[in-house]
């Protein structure tokens, strides 16, 4: 939903899930089914934002913890996605994206910090059609762990 011309608000819903575990040790195997967590963001665009050879946005985000039957880690985590986009020559587009995520640990009421970086880069399959082939590159690192729960 757009709130001004170079920002708008996201809700961005987790669809219905169907996830089969089976555990090799002991044959046993668990079901989840339900829906996921909501994840609300919004996108500032610092340029770019109604063309031009490059764009640059911040999107700050929190993921509520709304799924069902054990499909999520139960926890409020947030954290900030810096997402460049540009034209390159002969109809090639890039895409660079930094991510700096504040996830809970899973052990007790701490906190810590993820970091991923993407690069994209995509091109027109034909002249006529919107199809795009696009080739991606990530890598994800922690920073270890900052906090608790309440300080979040």
């Amino acid at each position: 939903m757009g709130l001004f011309n170079d920002v708008d608000l996201q809700l961005v819903v987790d669809t219905y899930e169907s996830v089969r575990t089976h555990d090799l040790t002991t044959g046993m195997v668990q079901r989840n089914r339900g829906f996921g967590d909501l994840l609300i963001r919004t996108k500032w665009n610092a340029w770019g934002n109604d063309g031009g050879a490059t764009a640059f946005g911040v999107m700050p985000y929190a993921k509520l913890p709304t799924n069902q039957d054990n499909l999520g880690n139960d926890s409020v985590e947030g954290g900030v996605i810096f997402p460049f986009a540009c034209e390159l020559p002969a109809g090639w587009s890039m895409g660079l994206m930094t991510q700096l995520d504040l996830v809970h640990d899973g052990s007790g009421s701490r906190y810590h910090p993820e970091f991923l970086n993407s690069i994209t880069f995509g091109h027109d399959i034909m002249a006529t059609s919107p199809v795009t082939w696009n080739s991606s590159v990530w890598s994800a690192r922690s920073l270890g762990r900052i906090g608790s729960a309440r300080s979040m």
